[in-house]
């Protein structure tokens, strides 16, 4: 099986494959989902999460694959607002991600980016999306960021010296898991949603 949630990204013809097109989540498969994924957790959190989307079922809009899914899930986990637009959605998982659940948990995580605060995390996110967007590249290597030369304005904007394109890179993969690694020198975002919306509140 050959598994991808955008087929036009695909670069290569894949020949003597039968396609399926995956439908959007129904109702009563997101109900289930949530069901599943609070089963090993919290129950109780999980009922009252499935309370809530019979009373606001327009909470749901945004839910129709596993990973929207799994965001409302973890936001609700954490004791955050459950959004109804998925911009606003993303926005609170990218948050979350970039240092906010570790503040709620009480989280002190060394990092070289423990000095930036969590919007001047997102912006060096967002300035490293809109480049691989410009390059045309989901998959990128550091020397992709290296040739850009695009986080110089940045030391500008932030009245100091940011770490190099390698440092970045590897704080934001290992501290943060907002990147993730394909392969020892080729890295990604970790979901092309977070990647795309990083890249429009750049532009």
């Amino acid at each position: 099986y050959c598994i991808n949630a955008r087929p036009y990204c695909l670069k290569a013809a894949l020949n003597n494959f039968r396609k399926w097109e995956i439908k959007p989540l129904e109702y009563d498969e997101q109900i289930k989902f949530i069901e599943n994924w609070y089963s090993n957790i919290s129950s109780e959190k999980g009922k009252d999460l499935v309370s809530k989307i019979r009373e606001y079922p327009e909470i749901l809009s945004v839910g129709s694959s596993p990973f929207y899914l799994s965001l409302i899930c973890a936001l609700h986990l954490n004791g955050l607002d459950v959004y109804k637009r998925s911009e606003e959605l993303i926005d609170r998982c990218v948050d979350g991600i970039l240092g906010q659940w570790d503040n709620f948990r009480l989280i002190a995580r060394k990092s070289i980016l423990k000095e930036f605060s969590i919007n001047q995390r997102k912006i060096i996110a967002s300035n490293m999306a809109a480049t691989l967007f410009d390059q045309g590249k989901l998959i990128f290597t550091i020397n992709d960021l290296v040739q850009s030369n695009s986080l110089n304005s940045l030391n500008k904007k932030f009245r100091v010296e940011l770490p190099d394109e390698e440092k970045l890179v590897i704080s934001l993969y290992n501290d943060f898991s907002i990147i993730t690694k394909q392969s020892p020198s080729l890295y990604s975002y970790s979901h092309l949603s977070i990647q795309e919306y990083l890249t429009a509140i750049y532009i």
